[in-house]
């Protein structure tokens, strides 16, 4: 029974403490791999060999936490400040980022369906595979983007560079293409009362 016990100095690697209170517990070199700490303030917690694997760490401050290895599937992280946090291996296909600050993430295969990156670095971001209906990318240099299967229908694009872009479904209605460069667009149907068409091949173009 170690609800009173003073451990601050204590060696406790295989030490049995389910029920142990260790707001005040001094836990650098133990070994907690199926500690319940819900409420357990690890600030100064060097948890780099720290096997978290079943670790309930919903309020868990872990900024300067490394976890390349870390297995986080089942990890709720809602309120969890990650920002130099490395997850190349990361599965995040559940995780709640609306608040997460991601600016040097690396998020290769991330589902972000409702995920807002107004201030998003993703210069690097290999988006292939990426859901990004309602993604706001003003500011987003896509040089290399494969959007063949992209939705694009609500995308601000003003500043977009899509030389390669394959846009053949792509409605433009609302676009404001004045500086696109679109030689080699598929624009059929596209309605341009507006745009600048002085070197465009418009042979069936709607361009007044």
């Amino acid at each position: 029974n170690c609800q009173s016990y003073n451990c601050q100095s204590y060696n406790c690697q295989s030490y049995n403490c389910q029920s142990y209170n260790c707001q005040s517990y001094n836990c650098q070199s133990y070994n907690c791999q199926s500690y319940n700490c819900q409420s357990y303030n690890c600030q100064s917690y060097n948890c780099q060999s720290y096997n978290c694997q079943s670790y309930n760490c919903q309020s868990y401050n872990c900024q300067s936490y490394n976890c390349q290895s870390y297995n986080c599937q089942s990890y709720n992280c809602q309120s969890y400040n990650c920002q130099s946090y490395n997850c190349q291996s990361y599965n995040c296909q559940s995780y709640n980022c609306q608040s997460y600050n991601c600016q040097s993430y690396n998020c290769q295969s991330y589902n972000c369906q409702s995920y807002n990156c107004q201030s998003y670095n993703c210069q690097s971001y290999n988006c292939q595979s990426y859901n990004c209906q309602s993604y706001n990318c003003q500011s987003y240099n896509c040089q290399s983007y494969n959007c063949q299967s992209y939705n694009c229908q609500s995308y601000n694009c003003q500043s977009y560079n899509c030389q390669s872009y394959n846009c053949q479904s792509y409605n433009c209605q609302s676009y404001n293409c004045q500086s696109y460069n679109c030689q080699s667009y598929n624009c059929q149907s596209y309605n341009c009362q507006s745009y600048n068409c002085q070197s465009y091949n418009c042979q069936s173009y709607n361009c007044i």
